[in-house]
């Protein structure tokens, strides 16, 4: 965008006149899904809010293997529980800390926090399914996930 404005001096009766030009710039950042845990973090939960199991199982490890053996298939995904939609689509994706090829981000939905574990695979960071069921191993949900 340029904007130029002029200036007009009335010295002594002689007019003078100077034009000046200034150029301003606008810089717009996109991350692409997958460059950081952050932006998985997100997909998953825009996933979740539009029940997108292949936007779910894209950004996950180890999912589709897992769902093969639970037989879970796209129908299946669909009539899972809706309070697990309902933590997921409310979930804030938080402070994120890197660790090489391992990440955290502590996140929290209908005032619960939880750190989901992420993994740098060839392809981008990925949702790390079996380290989130290590840390909540103990919780109801995740002892029994397609359970509600």
């Amino acid at each position: 965008m340029k904007l130029i404005i002029t200036s007009i001096v009335v010295l002594a009766g002689l007019t003078v006149s100077a034009a000046e030009t200034t150029t301003t710039t606008t810089t717009t950042t996109t991350t692409a899904i997958g460059s950081t845990p952050t932006s998985v973090c997100q997909a998953i939960v825009d996933s979740a809010k539009s029940k997108n199991f292949e936007g779910m199982t894209k950004w996950t490890t180890a999912m589709p293997a897992h769902h093969k053996k639970m037989k879970m298939n796209k129908t299946e995904f669909a009539k899972m529980g809706s309070k697990y939609f309902e933590k997921m689509q409310d979930l804030t994706c938080g402070t994120e800390i890197v660790a090489q090829d391992h990440a955290i981000i502590e996140s929290e939905s209908q005032g619960q926090k939880r750190l989901i574990p992420f993994v740098k695979k060839t392809d981008g960071w990925k949702f790390d399914l079996q380290t989130y069921h290590s840390f909540y191993e103990g919780d109801s949900h995740e002892k029994n996930p397609h359970k509600m």
